[in-house]
């Protein structure tokens, strides 16, 4: 099954910080390309209309899968004046992504703990072909 992951990103500069919104995931490259549209014209979104990126990802599952797991990392600085926010992986279970999680966290335990920023790695649930609800992009004025 391949689902298709929609961010706006925005605000990148040399250290590596970026504003990054996730506007969700979606079933077709159609619905995906449908939800950039409308957002094009949302406030925010709509002085940064071609910073939208769509990726494409494959599960092997069942077609009618409804939830997935996201495993992604972030690392940050304590003010967070420089921060960094990348999926790690996608899973179609709890189970699945919390086994992911802990490898994920063994193999890269020396440079976590070493690292002189903050970095969480977080396992959250979304729903396919639902909208996160930013209500607005980022600042006009930025």
């Amino acid at each position: 099954m391949k689902i298709y992951n929609v961010i706006h990103i925005h605000n990148i500069c040399d250290c590596g910080n970026c504003d990054i919104k996730s506007i969700g995931y979606f079933s077709t490259y159609e619905r995906a390309c449908a939800i950039i549209d409308r957002r094009k014209s949302v406030s925010g979104f709509s002085a940064y209309p071609n910073e939208f990126i769509v990726t494409e990802c494959n599960l092997e599952t069942m077609e009618n899968l409804r939830t997935i797991y996201v495993l992604w990392i972030a690392v940050h600085d304590e003010q967070y004046s420089c921060d960094f926010e990348q999926t790690i992986s996608i899973h179609s279970n709890h189970h699945e992504g919390m086994i992911a999680k802990e490898n994920f966290m063994k193999m890269n335990a020396n440079c976590i703990l070493k690292s002189k920023f903050v970095t969480e790695i977080n396992l959250s649930e979304e729903t396919i072909d639902f909208e996160n609800s930013w209500l607005y992009g980022f600042d006009a004025d930025e």
